[in-house]
């Protein structure tokens, strides 16, 4: 079984050269536009020097709505592409797509209500498992960082995708794990990047890693940290960073 991994493509059509592959995981931030990310960058550096977090809709003023629903319909047509290819597609949300979950109360579900609504290749895997011939794919998406185990966030995860991988455990067949974000404490979990304010920052999740430890999947393919691109090993698995 032949895997194609992207992420991050944030409203960007994807540049895919292969047709060489059977199922395509996409590692969650599909939704995007090029004047938001600027504008998010600028924000950072607000929250940096100590802003305080109203002023995000200020810099977005009263074009707020408009650029969150182009980011959406951006976010559209990368589906709709990457349905096209008559590939099977599971994929994760991330944190730029508007997916309505109990910790991301956000007004309008426009990930599962827009961007992949009706999309018959595309399968949402967050918190769900598939099984094919060869393996068992399990999804996490989302993110927060680095989740506390005190913190509701990671009980409430842990404790899902634990019932998911004992369950997955059980049909004997190697698991990838597909996520948003990268394990905790490992080269791809800190941001470098000298040009943003937050270069240097410790950004990965506690729940990927406590669970690669856990339950030794074969894989781990995650998204999210732009710069990274490459492999390392968390005990017995890798993980794979797909870049941007």
């Amino acid at each position: 079984m032949r895997y194609l991994a992207l992420g991050c493509s944030h409203g960007k059509l994807p540049k895919i050269k292969t047709k060489d592959f059977d199922i395509m995981l996409y590692l969650g931030d599909i939704a995007g536009d090029p004047i938001s990310r600027d504008l998010t960058k600028k924000y950072m550096e607000l929250i940096t020097k100590g802003y305080a977090e109203k002023s995000f809709k200020n810099l977005f003023n009263k074009n707020f709505s408009k650029l969150e629903w182009k980011e959406k319909q951006n976010a559209r047509k990368v589906a709709r592409y990457i349905n096209s290819l008559n590939k099977k597609v599971y994929l994760v949300p991330g944190n730029w797509d508007n997916c309505k979950t109990r910790f991301w109360n956000v007004k309008k579900d426009y990930y599962r209500d827009y961007i992949v609504k009706n999309l018959g290749n595309l399968k949402d895997l967050h918190l769900k498992f598939v099984e094919n011939k060869e393996h068992i794919i399990i999804g996490y998406g989302i993110y927060e960082h680095p989740e506390k185990e005190d913190n509701e966030f990671y009980k409430y995860h842990i404790k899902k995708l634990r019932e998911l991988f004992k369950k997955a455990k059980k049909k004997k067949k190697p698991i990838i794990f597909i996520t948003h974000n990268q394990p905790y404490n490992t080269k791809f979990s800190f941001v470098r990047d000298k040009k943003s304010p937050l270069d240097g920052m410790q950004v990965g999740s506690n729940v990927i890693k406590d669970i690669i430890k856990e339950f030794k999947p074969l894989l781990s393919v995650g998204a999210h940290m732009h710069e990274h691109f490459g492999r390392v090993k968390v005990g017995k698995t890798v993980c794979i960073a797909v870049g941007y």
